[in-house]
């Protein structure tokens, strides 16, 4: 497939992209994170889970990895890709509400959680 071929919706002022998973291709990711290195873990772009985890993908073998864990859990979902983001985990979004509040969802309970065990005067060294 062309990158040419693929949907392609871009803010022209901000730089900010949309891609359907089944489209988006590592020759994709590096197009939009050209820094990205697949023979180095040093430079890999951060891809969301649906924990307060993040994926790292440095390789197509990473990147088809990622895609089908959360193709299964979530479908076809739209991948936005933030480059001129600040912050390295904010580079990449599932935009997808069941994604969205799954991601919520977890960290509200991690949140409790860690809240119910301050509160017991415990502490684990996560503060």
């Amino acid at each position: 497939m062309k990158l040419i071929d693929v949907i392609f919706e871009v803010d022209s002022n901000s730089g900010n992209s949309n891609y359907k998973l089944d489209q988006l291709s590592f020759d994709i990711v590096k197009s939009v994170f050209p820094n990205i290195d697949s023979s180095s873990y040093g430079s890999s772009i951060a891809f969301p889970q649906p924990s307060d985890g993040m994926r790292m993908v440095h390789n197509s073998e990473d990147l088809e990895s990622w895609k089908s864990e959360t193709k299964e859990r979530y479908g076809d979902v739209t991948v936005a890709f933030y480059p001129n983001a600040s912050a390295w985990y904010d580079k990449v979004k599932v935009l997808d509400d069941k994604f969205i509040k799954d991601k919520d969802n977890y960290t509200n309970a991690k949140a409790s959680w860690l809240d119910s065990e301050r509160d017991a005067g415990r502490s684990y060294g996560l503060d």
